[in-house]
């Protein structure tokens, strides 16, 4: 299967993002949403959704319901649109938050948005981590910036029994300075 480029987006730099200031900006996200919306579940939009949907939700001390929507199959990405594997639970009279780590285009959050719809949720608004200049910005976000996010999460991949940087990093981390032509 060929790799679909899924973004156009050009990065200005890397940031190898800490698991100290992923909690730092769920607790930025925590207390405006609590201020703003207050939802009363979160979903996470899953893989890469999933980890800050549930630090969210364990902040905020609500209910966490995993979405299964991706553009990926095996950590590739297989689809130009996203595809929902699995719809969520009956939601109804519930104000949900769904949660991804960024939003570019933002079609995973609208597939997102309209399947819990869909599951009769009251109410319905978007967060992400991260946003560039150039993305479909959802209801809050923590950070707007051009660079390209290295994720505390999958830095480093298992792949054939050993550890390797994650392919989809390399690119840009070579780009700009921050891997050898030998590294990965």
């Amino acid at each position: 299967m060929d790799r679909i480029k899924s973004y156009g987006h050009e990065h200005t730099g890397v940031w190898m993002v800490s698991w100290e200031e992923i909690m730092v900006m769920c607790r930025h996200l925590a207390e405006r949403v609590q201020a703003e919306f207050q939802p009363d579940a979160i979903a996470g939009v899953g893989r890469g959704g999933a980890i800050p949907a549930t630090i969210l939700a364990s902040m905020l001390r609500l209910d966490y319901f995993p979405l299964t929507i991706s553009r990926r199959r095996r950590d590739a990405v297989a689809w130009r649109e996203p595809q929902l594997f699995a719809p969520p639970p009956d939601l109804s009279g519930r104000r949900v938050l769904v949660a991804d780590e960024i939003s570019v285009s933002g079609q995973s959050l609208a597939a997102a948005v309209t399947a819990i719809r869909a599951a009769g949720a009251a109410a319905v608004q978007t967060a992400t981590l991260y946003v560039h200049s150039i993305s479909e910005k959802p209801d809050f976000y923590a950070v707007e910036d051009d660079r390209a996010f290295v994720q505390p999460w999958d830095y480093q991949v298992l792949t054939g029994g050993h550890w390797q940087i994650h392919p989809d990093y390399v690119p840009d981390l070579r780009r700009f300075g921050l891997l050898r032509q030998t590294d990965t």
